[in-house]
Formats: C-alpha cells, sequence, structure tokens
C-alpha cells in the first residue's frame, strides 16, 4: 500500500516507519525541516510539498481503480467515494497550504 503521512511528528513518524517495517510504501511530509532532514537520514522519502503528495495519492487511486477493473477485481473504491476522497483531499491541501504557505501566515 502507498501511504502518505501529513505531520511527521513524534505519532506521525512513529506510524509511517511501522507501516514502512510493514512493507508499504510510506512518504512523509511536514512543515518543519528538520523532521524531515532527520527521516531522510534515516532512509525514508520526504517531502515538504504537499502538492506533491497529494498528486501521489490521486495517481495512486487511479492507478488501483484501472488496474483492478482490467484484472476483474473489486475496485478499492467506486467512482464516487474517490472523487469524494479527493475532494476531502483537496480541502485539507488548501487548509494546509494558506495557513503554512501563504504569505498572510
Amino acid at each position: 500500500m502507498n501511504v502518505g503521512i501529513i505531520g511527521s511528528g513524534t505519532v506521525g513518524s512513529a506510524t509511517g516507519i511501522g507501516l514502512s517495517k510493514l512493507g508499504h510504501n510510506v512518504i512523509f511530509s511536514d512543515v518543519s525541516k528538520s523532521i524531515l532532514e532527520k527521516l531522510s537520514h534515516q532512509g525514508y522519502d520526504v517531502t515538504p510539498n504537499y502538492t506533491q503528495l497529494m498528486n501521489q495519492s490521486q495517481a495512486c487511486m487511479h492507478e488501483k481503480f484501472v488496474e483492478s477493473v482490467m484484472n476483474n477485481q473489486p475496485v478499492p473504491v467506486t467512482p464516487e467515494e474517490g472523487r469524494e476522497t479527493i475532494r476531502v483531499m483537496e480541502m485539507i491541501l488548501d487548509e494546509l497550504n494558506r495557513k503554512y504557505y501563504s504569505s498572510d501566515a
């Protein structure tokens, strides 16, 4: 499974590292450069860019849906659920960008 961790402090790091040790692909994101540097030095994938994380998540959802249909397997989510998930993720992304990356912050 591909997992994106938004907020890689104590709980986020522990969750992501645990999932990584179980064999999942994890990418960490955080506003703290020092947290991301520490995780990167430990060999984990990191990004300070929430938009990159969002784009990877959307691409993965699309890929898994198509793969399931092509292999005549149950789809991970219906298209409606997927659109709703993406809508919620976009709202979260917008809020994080406003909070941490706008010139007003």
